[in-house]
């Protein structure tokens, strides 16, 4: 009776381990980024003085651009495009942020900055960016802190040929850009700190 008992285990495992698909478990889950558009912030940093005095500042409004989805977080970052109003330009003082803007910006006719993402490698994000009515790449390191996006570069306004619009800011700012040794001096370097968040959406 045992005997019998242990053959018929025996078969029916058999038939099971028959039946059984050798392809592995699919996982039915899939995910999804996307951007959200109200958690976006730009600030810059651009130095004065030839101690490199930081002058920080951001904008208040900036059009960021995306398709709408992406299976990956590298696909969904090479499609971020931007279009920032100089208008909407901020240093928490007034009179700074109209010299700035007359005297920078609208020297070269500029009303609005425009960017995109041109390359994803690694952990390097390179934006082709309008100025001065020149494109130039500016590349930078990006860093994924859960599902915000930092990104860190610096521009170098000397290969937007801006020195006119550099000298048109000094005469503008008058004394305010000369430091204790007399000297007038903007740099040409200008760092540019990005954050925004993407979300993440799973079946």
């Amino acid at each position: 009776m045992v005997a019998k008992q242990f053959l018929m285990v025996a078969l029916a495992a058999l038939l099971i381990t028959g039946c059984k698909s050798d392809a592995p478990n699919e996982d039915v889950s899939s995910c999804v980024y996307s951007y959200d558009n109200s958690s976006s912030s730009m600030e810059w940093t651009a130095y004065k003085f030839t101690n490199n005095t930081p002058v920080k500042g951001t904008f208040n409004e900036m059009n960021i651009s995306t398709i709408s989805s992406a299976k990956t977080v590298e696909e969904l970052i090479g499609s971020l495009g931007f279009t920032i109003p100089i208008s909407s330009l901020e240093t928490m003082d007034e009179l700074k942020n109209s010299n700035i803007i007359n005297g920078f910006f609208t020297f070269m006719g500029m009303e609005t900055l425009k960017g995109n993402v041109v390359a994803v490698e690694g952990d390097q994000l390179t934006f082709e960016v309008s100025l001065n009515k020149i494109k130039e790449k500016v590349t930078g390191s990006y860093t994924m802190n859960g599902d915000v996006l930092s990104f860190h570069g610096t521009m170098n306004l000397s290969l937007f040929q801006a020195g006119k619009a550099i000298e048109a800011l000094n005469a503008q700012c008058g004394i305010n850009h000369k430091g204790e040794d007399g000297i007038t001096v903007v740099s040409d370097s200008v760092d540019i700190h990005f954050t925004t968040r993407l979300v993440k959406t799973c079946n």
